[in-house]
């Protein structure tokens, strides 16, 4: 197999017909060990080839290696940044900062943090003190890159994404615990390949109320005389399925009051569980309006077992 000339394919239509030839196992073979000899890339040119392979390696499968993908992206100050994650949103190898270099970026040499990987357990983590001082020069030669690639092919994710609200009451931390771990649970034993392509993920935030801000179901729930703010939402605000970044999507906020935090943790656990239950009824209804290729019934079934694990006591 040519390699080179299989990497030069500009589209995933072009690089699907170029393996379809190939025995999987020998591709398999020749694109992970181009994997593993740039997961530390060390200049654009390298970083592009890097998410090029691990497009082909979408195509052909990783077999029993962990699969990642490789993004590019932006933080909020407009720099770019890429890295490697996982199915289970964990970051691995090489990520990396970049600074604009004429024409072409350059990785910047303090912006470098090396995460542990399972398929290098004898490779530690390093900050990006540590990844500095082990390689302090960096690559300025122009490779003739304007654009860091990102992968146009990214691996099915858990489509149940919890996410909270920075402040609570303290009496709210067994719950935001137990939150983190049902999403770390969520990430790692759902099946989104099983699940279809109709359909990205259902997001939602649990706004929890605090001292300077409460939230309240109903006007006759609120108290005379609050100590903060105060608002009444319902239960659950549901936003519209709607395309993003070419998936469908949609955002659900559940408004936290702060009569739940006197409740035990298996109450708050049980009203979690309901909540979830009740939202993908409500996502199967709607996608089936859109006649949305996805398998809700095989979700719910995940989640099913899943929060089953989760109301019996495990992390």
């Amino acid at each position: 197999m040519d390699l080179d000339a299989l990497l030069q394919r500009d589209t995933l239509d072009a690089l699907e017909a170029g393996l379809a030839g190939v025995d999987p196992d020998v591709a398999r073979e020749a694109l992970l060990d181009a994997f593993f000899a740039l997961v530390e890339y060390e200049n654009a040119a390298e970083w592009n080839r890097l998410v090029r392979v691990c497009e082909a390696l979408a195509i052909v499968g990783w077999g029993e290696v962990e699969a990642v993908d490789a993004r590019a992206a932006r933080w909020l100050n407009g720099r770019p940044y890429t890295d490697l994650m996982s199915r289970a949103f964990e970051k691995r190898f090489l990520s990396a900062g970049w600074s604009k270099m004429g024409s072409t970026f350059v990785l910047g040499e303090t912006d470098r943090f090396y995460y542990a990987s399972p398929e290098r357990p004898d490779r530690p983590q390093l900050d990006t003190a540590a990844y500095a001082a082990a390689r302090p020069t960096v690559d300025r030669v122009d490779h003739g890159v304007s654009k860091l690639a990102s992968q146009r092919n990214p691996l099915a994710r858990n489509p149940l994404r919890l996410t909270r609200s920075g402040r609570f009451y303290p009496a709210f931390e067994p719950l935001v615990d137990a939150l983190l771990g049902l999403r770390h649970r969520l990430d790692r034993e759902t099946r989104p390949e099983r699940y279809g392509p109709g359909f990205g993920y259902l997001g939602i935030l649990y706004a929890f109320s605090y001292p300077l801000e409460q939230y309240y179901h109903h006007e006759e729930d609120v108290p005379a005389e609050p100590e903060g703010r105060t608002f009444v939402r319902e239960r659950l605000a549901l936003g519209r399925l709607a395309k993003a970044k070419g998936e469908l999507r949609m955002t659900v906020t559940r408004y936290v009051p702060p009569a739940l935090a006197e409740r035990s943790l298996a109450d708050q656990k049980r009203e979690v569980a309901d909540d979830l239950r009740a939202l993908l009824d409500t996502l199967e209804r709607r996608l089936k309006k859109r006649k949305a290729d996805y398998d809700v019934p095989a979700l719910r079934a995940d989640l099913d077992a899943i929060l089953d694990g989760w109301l019996g006591g495990g992390a």
